[in-house]
């Protein structure tokens, strides 16, 4: 409850933010930390919480912000076209998407960034231009209607992620990035959460791209669909893990009483089966499993390193 009461004073708050401050500077930078707070939630449903590694979420953001600028130019509304857009991003996904699920690690990484790669090329052909706003737009261009549906979005895929954190559904997502094999031997059906997972990160990449497009007066078609897209959600997330390894790697070093580097990343896979649930290679289990695998306790439900859920005990 007090995650909730916290996020709708911040909310508040921010609601309250044009009519204190004019400058355009503010609303310019909250409008871009709610965009990226769309786009990084999006793929935390697709990679954290499912662990199928995307990197093609800039063709599902590309394909909202191309279907939003064609049908606000046309006349429709901000709004409408923002869901049109969305929903166009859920077909391409049904078309393309869904059957990248038949590869699995590295192979459904490469092949989204293939995706990525083919619309980039497909829409810088097709649409070689600059896409303007028409003068009727441009005279009552405010950033005041933009900074209000980027609140909105930011604070909807908030709760949206925070409530898939607490239902059965999240926790059927968490099996199946945990182990795939263990979570179809206790009847999940895997290619289903994987399809509602990636249904869901789509619909919420296209609002990114919808607002990305109502922002930005004019860019080139192909800006939305830039490969930085697919990069920038998950590069946060890596510096956090690579920061996490090395916390881990001092422990351990600290624990056995030597100064030889443990070389982790072969002993802990990011998207693999927890070790701490007894998948090892052997039967014994080493003092760095056993302090890898309480670390990795804390971060069952997609909320990051808890540092107060980590326990070292003595080994």
């Amino acid at each position: 409850m007090k995650p909730i009461l916290l996020l709708a004073g911040i909310v508040i708050g921010l609601a309250l933010v044009p009519l204190v401050i004019t400058k355009e500077y503010i609303l310019n930078l909250i409008i871009l930390v709610s965009l990226y707070t769309v786009l990084s939630q999006s793929w935390n449903i697709l990679g954290g919480y499912t662990g199928q590694i995307s990197l093609g979420h800039s063709t599902f953001f590309g394909m909202g912000a191309l279907v939003f600028r064609f049908l606000w130019i046309a006349g429709l509304s901000p709004y409408l076209a923002l869901g049109a857009g969305s929903i166009s991003s859920l077909l391409l996904a049904s078309a393309i998407g869904f059957p990248a699920f038949k590869l699995k690690g590295h192979y459904f990484a490469i092949g989204t960034l293939a995706l990525s790669m083919i619309a980039l090329i497909t829409v810088q052909n097709v649409f070689p231009g600059v896409s303007f706003i028409p003068p009727q737009y441009l005279k009552g261009y405010s950033l005041f209607p933009i900074y209000y549906m980027a609140l909105i979005l930011g604070t909807i895929t908030i709760l949206l992620v925070y409530g898939l954190s607490r239902s059965k559904l999240g926790l059927a997502l968490v099996s199946v990035r945990e182990d795939e094999d263990a979570a179809e031997a206790i009847g999940i059906n895997i290619f289903k959460y994987k399809v509602i997972s990636m249904s869901l990160s789509t619909l919420i990449a296209g609002l990114g791209g919808g607002l990305f497009s109502f922002y930005v007066a004019s860019y080139y078609y192909y800006v939305p669909f830039d490969l930085g897209w697919s990069f920038d959600p998950v590069s946060g997330r890596t510096y956090l893990r690579c920061r996490c390894f090395c916390d881990i790697e001092r422990i351990i070093r600290h624990q056995s009483g030597t100064d030889e580097c443990v070389d982790l990343r072969h002993r802990l896979h990011l998207h693999g089966p927890l070790l701490s649930q007894g998948h090892h290679r052997n039967t014994q289990t080493t003092s760095e499993e056993k302090i890898i695998g309480r670390f990795r306790e804390g971060d069952l439900r997609g909320k990051g390193v808890r540092r107060r859920n980590f326990k070292v005990e003595n080994l």
